[in-house]
């Protein structure tokens, strides 16, 4: 070894803190360090290199150095000479002056061996001091007659209890295990370790018997060997408890979903019996929230305002499903915790009413806006009907008796026009009223057929409508010309949707036979864009409208779903069918066959010699009627009021009356009502023409009166029936 090694062995030999002395094999001191020759200083002059062990120990009894040397030196030395097997010994020495020295010998590999010197006198005192205080604690715990136990802290393990404590516990001798929930145990130390002391920490007790105890929990910080110790001190609750007791005995009594637990962990510290029926049995409410989320957000909202009065979210029910519901809760604060106190709601039947509600004030809204458009349509109807009654029955009769083919020609494109517009004023009262005009039996796949072959006409080249008729299917009683006016409506809609995007270029009807409630189907199906899922909901509402300004009405699917429901059926949009749109019409089968008029024929031999009222405040449709009449055979007389019909009555004898409803001072009402004074006989043959069966008081006295009608503008072949239906009417039976 080279001296700056050699050197720096020596500084650290110097510089350690316990003083350390070398001997070689002969028990010669070969060297020690200042710190050893400083705790020796008694024989200072002997701790020269040479000088024999048993020599110095010599010196150090006859110097009277050590306590015990002075009266047994001989016993002392052979102590302090000898060495355990494995040639190591530790003592403590006490000095003369008072202190104490730790001497540790240790053999070393040529034969000599190593001693190592340090002061322990402090190190002893407190120890001894911790001992004198441990001893008093257990003296102190065992005399107490409440359970009690001293705690070590850091090594979580219990020094004493108490006879009190054992008497408690199960099978282990830890304190700790007496406290029910481990939460508390961890928190109430923790409490210890930052604040020195805790008082009247309330604690379950799970004790020897199985039972399950109220407590308070009391502790002191104490240090005993240099660590932190608790001194334990458990009181069974009383007064207090019994309150508790109470306490707990009517919330768990309570019938409603009442709670109390810890805001941080979600355990249950109390809960009614119908918390168990809404949420299954649970220890912690973390298991009630579907979303973990959503307990983080009500925690939140409860600590910013200290409470909550309707807070909805999806909870697991006691059968595992979800569900809606609604919690109110105040934040308290409990044993130094936060404590939530609530009160929860399920809210499924709840919601269900409101969803119900809410689809009965929409279709109330729907029903007010219909109702106003049909007010507005009824209106503009009836402003229509006389002057469109005298076009149709005059271009009708010109049509007829014209001879030159080309006025024929022109009075029957007239007659189209005419006939046109009486299809769209009734379509108007027809969807305004919510009835169909006509029943009768009628075939699903004709109307089908007619109405793609309609279609057919204004539909582009590119476009390929296409009928699949199911055939063999029963009759439905239906209005055959509203329905083929819906079936045209979709396809017209489809077509439009397809040429405006572009995209697709099929339109498929076809039907469906019978299905288990009952109905047979129409299904109008295209490969074109679709409907977003964000605008199905609104289709059928009036004057909504997808296309742009100018282009649509919003009255096309409204008048379909009005028409189709007033037959007893369902209309809607198919949300499985995803490559373009698909509309499904269920109407009911026809239940009974159709019965044969038992008075077919009984007007024959009538025509020509029944004589007819004709009355109409407007001349020009009085006399249309009685022409059309006129021409039939007929006998007619035509008055311009209900008191001048009234008149021609008392004069003359009339087989059949057709009256108008509105007209100005009495009216259809006040005629019929004069009928019932004085011309009861003819109440039976009286019939009645109108153009506002949408009025209230035309509705309410055309039900009282019991008579038939016809709405205008009327045909001549609508009047010529209708006058032989009344004349039938009065053939006695």
């Amino acid at each position: 070894m080279d001296e700056a090694s050699a050197q720096v062995l020596r500084d650290a030999f110097e510089a350690l803190e316990d003083g350390v002395a070398v001997f070689d094999a002969d028990r010669r001191l070969l060297a020690c360090n200042a710190r050893y020759a400083e705790l020796l200083a008694a024989v200072h002059d002997m701790l020269v290199p040479g000088t024999r062990w048993e020599d110095l120990l010599q010196a150090c009894a006859h110097r009277h150095v050590y306590v015990d040397a002075a009266e047994a030196q001989r016993e002392w030395l052979a102590n302090v000479t000898g060495t355990d097997d494995d040639g190591s010994k530790r003592l403590d020495l006490r000095l003369a002056d008072g202190r104490v020295h730790s001497i540790a010998f240790q053999a070393i590999r040529d034969g000599g061996f190593l001693v190592s010197r340090s002061d322990v006198t402090d190190r002893r005192r407190k120890e001894a001091e911790a001992a004198a205080r441990a001893q008093l604690a257990e003296a102190v715990l065992a005399a107490l007659p409440v359970p009690a136990a001293l705690y070590d802290l850091d090594r979580r393990r219990t020094i004493y209890a108490s006879p009190g404590a054992v008497a408690l516990m199960k099978s282990t001798d830890e304190v700790s295990e007496l406290i029910r929930d481990p939460a508390d145990w961890d928190r109430t130390m923790a409490d210890l370790r930052r604040d020195g002391a805790v008082s009247g920490a309330r604690v379950m007790l799970a004790i020897r018997n199985g039972e399950t105890i109220p407590a308070t929990l009391d502790a002191v910080l104490a240090e005993i060997d240099g660590r932190p110790h608790a001194l334990v001190v458990l009181c069974k609750a009383h007064r207090d408890t019994d309150y508790e007791g109470l306490l707990r005995g009517v919330v768990q009594a309570f019938p409603a979903p009442i709670l109390m637990t810890r805001a941080k962990s979600g355990q249950i510290l109390f809960k009614s019996p119908e918390i168990d029926r809404i949420y299954g049995s649970s220890e912690h409410t973390t298991s009630f929230w579907v979303e973990p989320t959503d307990r983080a957000a009500f925690l939140g909202a409860l600590r910013r305002r200290g409470e909550v009065e309707d807070y909805r979210a999806r909870f697991r029910g006691a059968d595992g499903r979800p569900f809606w519901g609604a919690v109110a809760a105040r934040l308290i604060e409990y044993e130094g915790e936060e404590v939530i106190v609530s009160y929860s709601r399920d809210l499924t039947r709840q919601m269900e009413i409101e969803d119900e509600l809410g689809r009965q004030r929409e279709q109330l809204f729907q029903n007010e806006k219909i109702a106003a458009l049909g007010t507005l349509l009824a209106g503009i109807s009836h402003e229509l009907n006389n002057p469109l009654s005298v076009v149709v029955g005059h271009a009708m009769m010109l049509e007829d008796e014209a001879g030159d083919p080309e006025v024929r020609r022109h009075a029957g494109k007239i007659s189209e026009a005419a006939a046109r517009c009486t299809r769209v004023v009734r379509s108007f009262l027809t969807m305004a009223r919510e009835k169909p005009e006509r029943r009768e039996r009628a075939d699903l796949d004709e109307i089908v057929a007619t109405a793609v072959d309609v279609a057919g006409f204004s539909a582009g080249a590119e476009i390929d409508i296409q009928c699949d008729p199911a055939g063999g299917l029963p009759p439905v009683e239906v209005d055959a010309d509203q329905i083929t006016q819906v079936v045209i409506n979709l396809i017209l809609n489809a077509e439009q949707a397809i040429q405006a995007s572009g995209q697709g270029g099929r339109i498929i009807v076809r039907t469906m036979p019978v299905s288990a409630k009952g109905t047979v189907s129409v299904v109008v199906e295209d490969d074109g864009p679709g409907i977003p899922p964000d605008l199905a909901t609104r289709i059928f509402e009036p004057l909504f409208s997808t296309r742009a300004v100018g282009e649509g009405t919003g009255m096309g699917l409204a008048f379909c779903h009005r028409m189709i429901r007033a037959h007893g059926g369902e209309i809607r949009l198919d949300p499985d069918h995803t490559r373009g749109a698909r509309f499904v019409i269920d109407l009911p089968v026809r239940a009974e066959p159709d019965r044969p008029d038992d008075r077919a024929g009984e007007v024959t031999g009538r025509t020509s010699t029944a004589r007819v009222l004709i009355i109409d405040d407007e001349a020009d449709v009085a006399e249309l009627h009685a022409e059309v009449l006129a021409r039939a055979g007929y006998d007619v007389v035509t008055a311009l009021s209900a008191h001048e019909a009234v008149d021609l009555m008392r004069k003359s004898r009339f087989d059949a009356v057709v009256s108008d409803l509105n007209m100005p001072g009495p009216g259809g009402r006040g005629f019929f009502e004069m009928l019932q004074q004085e011309f009861r006989d003819l109440m039976q043959v009286t019939g009645f023409i109108t153009g506002d069966t949408m009025g209230r008081a035309s509705q309410s006295f055309l039900a009282e009166a019991k008579r038939p009608y016809l709405e205008k503008p009327v045909t001549p072949a609508e009047l010529r029936d209708f006058v032989g239906r009344l004349l039938a009417d009065g053939i006695p039976r």
